[in-house]
């Protein structure tokens, strides 16, 4: 089985990585875009990572006709919603343009499309939102997200798409998981601000690459269409803060809860992007765990 991974660097490409550079039963191709990345041995199990371009067309399509992936997971993005938002044309060739490239060519190969979405593809006026509720993006990163999704459903016909949640976890760089940022932040004795009336369901990013690992090779890799990926529990953003903050015996006193119109954000923060993600969990052939499990599992 050869599965060919994109964003190998990030948090949930990190986990893609170990998990799948562990199964022996596949021949893993896992990229990444910086050329000076290293993938530590935790996350790489000594599997070999390479760098490339996704933006690159000609080096994709060189790359896909070589390997001939049985599956391509699609874990690369830019993220960042600030960056998007003041940086749409590279925010639209890596999310949007590079994901129509490798659809296409998943289709003509014949491999299995496992795109990665996000949460943010809703404006955060509802919540509780599930698969047939309609995206309505306020940030270009959602909108990129949202284009990319359709791109997909049109191009390939073998396709998986998870909505992917706030993410928690270890990442090859240490610095991308809401744990590991805002740990940093209190380590270093400076006050946070987080917001009370913010709503995600969180999930760690480990959780997220198994189930991602069960649609490629597992129990559901006969199953296509979009599901929402995220975690057990519904929480604002200052919940989830001071459970980290427990769970790592930092000072909880440096968390100042604030209102979500307290600050100014561009591009704007949707109040309430929780997922309904009954659809997903009833299909798993095992429990997902609670936040505090997830934490729990964390190294310290």
């Amino acid at each position: 089985m050869k599965i060919l991974l994109t964003g190998a660097s990030g948090l949930l490409g990190g986990n893609c990585l170990a998990r799948f550079s562990a199964n022996k039963s596949v021949q893993l191709f896992a990229t990444h875009r910086d050329p000076a990345f290293i993938a530590p041995d935790k996350f790489s199990n000594g599997q070999k990572t390479f760098a490339l371009d996704l933006t690159d067309e000609t080096s994709v399509w060189n790359v896909v006709s070589t390997i001939q992936p049985n599956v391509i997971v699609h874990a690369a993005a830019h993220a960042d919603t600030s960056f998007c938002e003041w940086n749409r044309a590279a925010a639209k060739a890596l999310n949007l343009d590079a994901t129509k490239t490798l659809a296409t060519l998943a289709e003509m190969f014949g491999a299995r499309f496992i795109f990665i979405s996000t949460d943010l593809v809703f404006d955060g006026t509802k919540g509780d939102y599930d698969e047939t509720d309609s995206p309505n993006p306020i940030s270009y990163y959602g909108e990129t997200k949202a284009e990319a999704e359709s791109l997909v459903r049109k191009l390939v016909g073998n396709h998986v798409i998870l909505r992917a949640p706030l993410l928690l976890g270890v990442s090859p760089r240490g610095n991308r998981s809401a744990n590991e940022k805002l740990t940093k932040e209190l380590l270093a004795g400076r006050r946070v601000k987080l917001f009370f009336d913010e709503y995600r369901t969180p999930i760690s990013a480990d959780a997220l690459a198994k189930i991602i690992e069960e649609f490629a090779i597992g129990t559901l890799s006969e199953i296509t269409g979009l599901f929402h990926a995220g975690g057990r529990e519904k929480l604002s953003r200052e919940e989830l803060g001071r459970k980290i903050a427990r769970r790592f015996k930092l000072d909880e006193g440096l968390i100042e809860a604030v209102a979500l119109e307290s600050v100014a954000s561009s591009p704007p923060r949707p109040r309430d992007v929780s997922l309904n993600s009954a659809k997903l969990h009833s299909l798993l052939p095992h429990s997902l765990p609670t936040i505090d499990e997830s934490l729990n599992a964390l190294p310290e």
